[in-house]
């Protein structure tokens, strides 16, 4: 593995410049990708990711006066979730099902404008994501026969009243217990969402 230091350092201090803790912050999406463009390898592994937090966090110090902790903490969140992000993106990318898709995406934009929104950490996104997609794709599975009843029901009412219930309930029953795995590696996304597939053939009958 290698990089291009002074390349690295002087791009990274260009995009900072004149901003606010609070815009470098939404900077860091650009940082991350100057940074992996200038290491050698093109897979960019969890040591590399340690190397970039380092760098950027080192950057973040100088220019902000944060202490070790405080920049150690927005690199590590925000490097953190981009990750998951690509996780997403490539799901969406090896999965056939357009249904399927859409609902990722949808759920991952849900998550993360929640936890941007919460400035909550990756245990939260990670919880948020797993429910939206079992949320949606729960919107999805029961859609033909939710479009049979009253005319007289709303939409809102349906997702409060019939949907939100048994997503709830699938939540707690089947897929919390997953959160503190996908966050430690132990499960991929890519299989818990195969479980919630399976699961949710169950509400075909509806």
């Amino acid at each position: 593995m290698g990089t291009n230091k002074a390349r690295i350092d002087k791009s990274i201090k260009k995009i900072l410049e004149g901003k606010t803790i609070d815009e470098a912050k939404l900077s860091i999406p650009e940082i991350t990708s100057t940074m992996k463009s200038n290491f050698i390898d093109k897979e960019v592994s969890e040591q590399a990711y340690q190397s970039i937090v380092g760098v950027v966090g080192g950057k973040l110090s100088k220019i902000y006066a944060l202490d070790e902790d405080e920049y150690e903490e927005i690199a590590n969140d925000l490097f953190k979730r981009e990750q998951w992000v690509n996780e997403v993106m490539e799901l969406v990318e090896d999965d056939s099902d357009s249904e399927m898709s859409d609902v990722l995406l949808k759920a991952l934009r849900i998550s993360l404008g929640e936890t941007v929104k919460e400035e909550r950490d990756e245990t939260y996104f990670v919880e948020k994501l797993l429910y939206q997609i079992v949320f949606l794709s729960l919107e999805n599975t029961m859609q033909g026969a939710l479009e049979s009843l009253d005319e007289g029901i709303t939409i809102s009412q349906i997702r409060k009243e019939f949907i939100k219930p048994l997503a709830d309930k699938l939540f707690e029953d089947d897929v919390r217990e997953n959160i503190s795995k996908l966050v430690e590696g132990k499960l991929t996304l890519a299989t818990i969402n195969e479980q919630i597939a399976n699961k949710l053939k169950n509400f075909g009958g509806f």
